[in-house]
């Protein structure tokens, strides 16, 4: 089930604060381990220190394809992440 994580006020947010942000709601330490690779590479990718507002939806899409490379990966619930085709989105397990 999807939360709504609330982001710090009061300094420019960029991509990595979000990042860490979103990290810290997490409750179990191993989601946190798990997520923590693909996000923290997709901030990477993205530019950690970059400001968060300007960056737009497709681009953080675009950042999330290359972990992937079109290929299926495996979830921890055993079931397969499914990508039909160029452009479509991944299916969830």
């Amino acid at each position: 089930m999807s939360a709504v994580v609330l982001l710090p006020t009061g300094k420019a947010l960029t991509v990595r604060t979000a990042a860490d942000a979103f990290l810290d709601s997490l409750a179990n330490p191993s989601t946190v381990r798990n997520h923590g690779i693909a996000v923290g590479k997709t901030a990477e990718r993205i530019g950690e220190g970059r400001p968060l507002v300007p960056v737009a939806d497709d681009e953080i899409g675009e950042a999330l394809e290359p972990p992937w490379g079109g290929s299926a990966g495996t979830c921890t619930s055993g079931g397969t992440l499914h990508r039909p085709a160029s452009g479509s989105r991944v299916r969830p397990c």
